[in-house]
Protein backbone atom coordinates (compact mmCIF):
# COMPACT_ATOMS: atom_id res chain seq x y z
CA UNK A 1 0.00 0.00 0.00
CA UNK A 2 1.17 3.05 -1.35
CA UNK A 3 1.99 6.16 1.30
CA UNK A 4 0.40 9.00 0.98
CA UNK A 5 1.74 12.37 1.78
CA UNK A 6 -0.28 15.46 3.19
CA UNK A 7 0.10 18.25 0.29
CA UNK A 8 2.71 20.61 0.70
CA UNK A 9 2.21 24.29 1.41
CA UNK A 10 5.32 25.11 -0.48
CA UNK A 11 7.07 28.44 -0.25
CA UNK A 12 4.89 30.78 1.54
CA UNK A 13 5.69 34.85 2.54
CA UNK A 14 5.91 34.76 6.30
CA UNK A 15 5.10 37.49 8.26
CA UNK A 16 7.83 39.94 9.84
CA UNK A 17 7.10 39.84 13.11
CA UNK A 18 9.69 38.84 16.06
CA UNK A 19 9.83 34.86 16.53
CA UNK A 20 8.04 34.17 20.01
CA UNK A 21 10.07 31.01 21.23
CA UNK A 22 13.29 31.68 22.16
CA UNK A 23 14.80 28.60 20.30
CA UNK A 24 13.31 29.42 17.11
CA UNK A 25 14.62 32.68 17.45
CA UNK A 26 18.23 31.38 18.02
CA UNK A 27 17.62 28.87 14.93
CA UNK A 28 17.09 31.33 12.42
CA UNK A 29 19.48 33.79 13.69
CA UNK A 30 22.07 30.84 12.60
CA UNK A 31 20.57 30.39 9.32
CA UNK A 32 19.67 33.73 8.17
CA UNK A 33 23.08 35.40 9.60
CA UNK A 34 25.03 32.93 7.03
CA UNK A 35 22.49 34.32 4.19
CA UNK A 36 23.10 38.12 5.22
CA UNK A 37 27.38 37.60 4.95
CA UNK A 38 26.99 35.63 1.60
CA UNK A 39 25.23 38.86 0.32
CA UNK A 40 27.47 40.95 1.73
CA UNK A 41 29.79 39.03 0.20
CA UNK A 42 28.19 39.45 -3.12
CA UNK A 43 27.72 42.57 -3.36
CA UNK A 44 31.21 43.68 -2.18
CA UNK A 45 32.10 41.37 -5.24
CA UNK A 46 30.11 42.59 -7.90
CA UNK A 47 29.75 46.14 -7.24
CA UNK A 48 33.35 46.64 -6.05
CA UNK A 49 32.50 48.26 -3.16
CA UNK A 50 33.92 47.68 0.91
CA UNK A 51 31.08 46.11 2.96
CA UNK A 52 31.62 45.79 6.74
CA UNK A 53 28.06 43.67 8.34
CA UNK A 54 27.83 43.61 12.42
CA UNK A 55 25.24 42.23 14.38
CA UNK A 56 25.00 39.94 17.94
CA UNK A 57 22.88 37.32 18.43
CA UNK A 58 19.67 37.30 20.80
CA UNK A 59 22.42 35.76 23.15
CA UNK A 60 24.68 38.90 22.70
CA UNK A 61 27.50 37.14 20.88
CA UNK A 62 28.45 39.74 18.18
CA UNK A 63 29.35 38.43 14.77
CA UNK A 64 30.91 40.40 11.70
CA UNK A 65 32.13 40.16 7.87
CA UNK A 66 34.08 42.97 6.15
CA UNK A 67 35.08 43.07 2.79
CA UNK A 68 38.77 43.67 2.76
CA UNK A 69 38.09 43.46 6.33
CA UNK A 70 36.22 44.88 9.13
CA UNK A 71 38.64 47.13 10.71
CA UNK A 72 40.02 48.71 7.76
CA UNK A 73 36.55 49.82 6.51
CA UNK A 74 35.17 50.72 10.32
CA UNK A 75 38.55 52.76 10.36
CA UNK A 76 37.83 54.53 7.04
CA UNK A 77 34.16 55.13 8.29
CA UNK A 78 35.44 56.69 11.83
CA UNK A 79 38.35 58.93 10.14
CA UNK A 80 36.49 60.02 7.49
CA UNK A 81 38.30 62.15 4.91
CA UNK A 82 40.97 62.80 7.17
CA UNK A 83 42.83 59.32 5.44
CA UNK A 84 42.68 59.05 1.82
CA UNK A 85 42.72 55.06 1.40
CA UNK A 86 43.89 53.28 -1.53
CA UNK A 87 46.64 50.96 -2.09
CA UNK A 88 48.81 52.21 0.83
CA UNK A 89 45.79 52.72 3.16
CA UNK A 90 48.13 50.42 6.03
CA UNK A 91 50.91 52.88 5.58
CA UNK A 92 48.43 56.21 6.25
CA UNK A 93 47.27 54.24 9.41
CA UNK A 94 50.77 53.06 10.35
CA UNK A 95 51.83 56.93 9.99
CA UNK A 96 48.70 58.42 11.90
CA UNK A 97 49.30 55.38 14.78
CA UNK A 98 53.09 56.49 14.62
CA UNK A 99 51.96 60.74 15.06
CA UNK A 100 49.33 59.15 18.06
CA UNK A 101 51.92 57.63 20.06
CA UNK A 102 54.27 60.68 19.23
CA UNK A 103 51.83 63.09 20.65
CA UNK A 104 51.16 60.52 23.78
CA UNK A 105 54.90 60.33 24.82
CA UNK A 106 55.25 64.06 24.38
CA UNK A 107 52.16 64.41 26.71
CA UNK A 108 54.35 61.38 29.40
CA UNK A 109 56.93 63.49 29.16
CA UNK A 110 55.32 66.97 30.42
CA UNK A 111 53.28 64.65 32.48
CA UNK A 112 57.04 63.78 34.28
CA UNK A 113 58.11 67.25 34.32
CA UNK A 114 55.22 68.65 35.93
CA UNK A 115 55.33 66.47 38.75
CA UNK A 116 59.04 66.51 39.00
CA UNK A 117 58.42 70.60 39.05
CA UNK A 118 55.26 70.07 41.63
CA UNK A 119 58.08 67.95 44.09
CA UNK A 120 61.07 70.75 43.59
CA UNK A 121 58.29 73.19 44.32
CA UNK A 122 56.69 71.74 47.55
CA UNK A 123 60.40 71.40 48.71
CA UNK A 124 61.07 75.10 48.28
CA UNK A 125 57.81 76.07 50.01
CA UNK A 126 58.77 73.59 52.89
CA UNK A 127 62.44 75.36 52.86
CA UNK A 128 60.69 78.96 52.55
CA UNK A 129 58.05 78.08 55.42
CA UNK A 130 61.76 76.58 57.85
CA UNK A 131 63.19 79.83 56.81
CA UNK A 132 60.28 81.51 57.93
CA UNK A 133 60.10 80.18 61.29
CA UNK A 134 63.89 81.15 61.60
CA UNK A 135 63.13 84.71 60.77
CA UNK A 136 60.29 85.05 63.21
CA UNK A 137 62.53 83.46 66.14
CA UNK A 138 65.67 85.68 64.74
CA UNK A 139 63.35 88.88 64.91
CA UNK A 140 62.76 88.56 68.61
CA UNK A 141 66.62 89.47 68.87
CA UNK A 142 66.57 92.15 66.12
CA UNK A 143 66.92 96.07 66.85
CA UNK A 144 64.26 98.15 65.32
CA UNK A 145 66.71 99.28 62.49
CA UNK A 146 67.12 95.56 61.42
CA UNK A 147 63.43 95.15 61.71
CA UNK A 148 62.78 98.50 59.40
CA UNK A 149 65.53 96.97 56.75
CA UNK A 150 64.15 93.33 57.09
CA UNK A 151 60.71 94.88 56.26
CA UNK A 152 62.32 96.79 52.73
CA UNK A 153 63.34 93.70 52.12
CA UNK A 154 60.22 91.80 52.56
CA UNK A 155 58.10 94.48 50.30
CA UNK A 156 61.15 94.22 47.13
CA UNK A 157 60.11 90.85 47.58
CA UNK A 158 57.04 90.90 47.39
CA UNK A 159 56.78 93.22 44.10
CA UNK A 160 59.64 90.97 42.74
CA UNK A 161 56.93 87.84 43.70
CA UNK A 162 54.20 89.18 41.82
CA UNK A 163 56.24 90.49 39.15
CA UNK A 164 57.76 86.94 38.49
CA UNK A 165 53.77 85.38 38.58
CA UNK A 166 52.59 87.89 36.07
CA UNK A 167 55.34 86.83 33.84
CA UNK A 168 54.49 83.25 34.10
CA UNK A 169 51.03 83.72 33.91
CA UNK A 170 51.41 85.26 30.56
CA UNK A 171 53.41 82.83 29.40
CA UNK A 172 56.99 84.14 29.85
CA UNK A 173 58.22 81.55 32.35
CA UNK A 174 61.40 81.21 30.59
CA UNK A 175 62.19 85.28 31.55
CA UNK A 176 64.72 85.56 34.01
CA UNK A 177 63.69 86.42 37.65
CA UNK A 178 63.97 90.29 38.48
CA UNK A 179 66.70 90.71 40.86
CA UNK A 180 68.06 87.50 39.83
CA UNK A 181 68.37 84.78 42.64
CA UNK A 182 70.09 86.97 45.65
CA UNK A 183 66.56 88.19 46.66
CA UNK A 184 66.02 86.32 49.32
CA UNK A 185 69.47 86.59 50.85
CA UNK A 186 68.85 90.68 50.91
CA UNK A 187 65.64 90.02 53.19
CA UNK A 188 67.58 87.97 55.87
CA UNK A 189 68.54 90.13 59.43
CA UNK A 190 72.00 90.79 60.35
Amino acid sequence: MARTRAPSKGRRKIEMKKIQSEDARHVCFSKRKAGIFAKASDISTLCGVDVVVMMYSPAGNPYSFGSPSVDQVVDRFLLGNLLQFDANTSLNLNHVHQQLSQEYMDLSNQLEAAKDRSVNLKDRIANAQTQEFDVARDINKSSLEQVDRLMNGYERLKVKTVTRITEILRGDANAPMVGGSGAASSITPN
